[in-house]
């Protein structure tokens, strides 16, 4: 896809629940209720492990363990082992013993650990009342930057300082993908249209349109070594690490004069691009990897807010209502 218009055709992903298929779930659990000798008995280690291995992404589940560690480490610290010990009140010290970090990261934290135990007291493995006592408190997100323009996603992608780096902001700029799901990219995965990604609904093939696709193909062709297996992007040591990506699109934003930004930022500008070219909200969705277009709604709806008055001034009656009343109120026309 031209990264100013056209509509992408995008491969859906199955219908998933929380960034999880139904069918993947109903398999986890069934999986675990076969391989645990009684449910009163599987451990707390055990069913978080079972908890991050049913969510699709790799990257998901990685989180997940990093956020289930301070739980788990907290249950052997108390001498819990089994999910059905866990009670309101352990998980009350739990959420006490967090204070150090930061809020974001505690709401994170927190949010991983409450799903999990719903997931736990769903399989019949703890007290559904274990979930409740989680309380999370939202945080305010800080004000959005408002997303580069089409001119602006031209200049970055002029601005990269060799073919690799210029593939990598062809491909950030035309697919909005997460930079998770592009640096764990395969060569193999492009077949030189689409380009497949795996993320927290699973796989999709995104479309690139000519300019990616052109640029990406010139830096497989000339890279060495040529593996069809290997990293689609190749860093300083093998696999290009998310890391690295951040410092090259900050290299590339200071060279395009632009104020330096995550790799996210052309997320948010593909999203808004195509929503204000019209394109379908499912279709967004779907090259965006959202597991709902309410995600979509909630990230990206704000976007177009500047967009409203000018759009809503399209309406027929307002135009016919301003020429009839002379800028009185409707009703109050023959009035002096």
């Amino acid at each position: 896809m031209d990264i100013t218009s056209g509509t992408p055709q995008i491969t859906m992903a199955p219908r998933t629940t929380g960034g999880r298929t139904l069918a993947s779930s109903a398999r986890t659990a069934r999986r675990a209720r076969e391989t645990t000798p009684s449910h009163d008995d599987i451990a707390v280690e055990a069913a978080a492990q079972l908890f991050c291995d049913s969510h699709a992404s790799p990257a998901t589940a990685r989180s997940y363990r990093t956020a289930l560690a301070r739980l788990t480490d907290f249950c052997h610290a108390e001498e819990v082992t089994a999910c059905q010990e866990l009670t309101p009140s352990l998980l009350a010290q739990y959420q006490a013993t967090l204070g150090d970090l930061a809020p974001s990261t505690r709401w994170h934290r927190l949010a991983v650990v409450r799903a999990f135990l719903s997931w736990a007291s769903s399989a019949g493995w703890c007290d559904l009342a274990c979930s409740d006592v989680i309380r999370l408190v939202r945080q305010r997100r800080p004000a959005r930057l408002a997303p580069w323009s089409a001119e602006e996603c031209h200049r970055l992608l002029a601005a990269g300082e060799s073919w690799r780096d210029r593939a990598l902001v062809a491909v950030l700029v035309a697919s909005g993908a997460r930079i998770g799901e592009v640096v764990a990219a395969a060569a193999g995965d492009f077949d030189g249209e689409c380009l497949v990604l795996t993320g927290k609904t699973g796989p999709r093939s995104v479309p690139l349109g000519p300019s990616a696709c052109s640029a990406l193909t010139w830096y497989l062709r000339h890279r060495h070594p040529e593996d069809p297996a290997g990293p689609l992007f190749l860093g300083r040591q093998g696999r290009l690490s998310a890391r690295q990506a951040r410092d090259v699109v900050h290299l590339v934003c200071r060279r395009a004069r632009l104020s330096p930004r995550g790799p996210h930022a052309f997320r948010h500008a593909a999203a808004s691009r195509w929503l204000r070219a019209g394109i379908p909200l499912a279709v967004v969705s779907a090259a965006l990897g959202h597991a709902r277009t309410s995600t979509t709604v909630d990230n990206y709806g704000l976007a177009l807010a500047a967009d409203l008055a000018c759009g809503l001034s399209a309406d027929p009656l307002w135009a016919e209502d301003g020429a009839r009343t002379a800028g009185r109120p409707v009703g109050m026309e023959g009035t002096a």
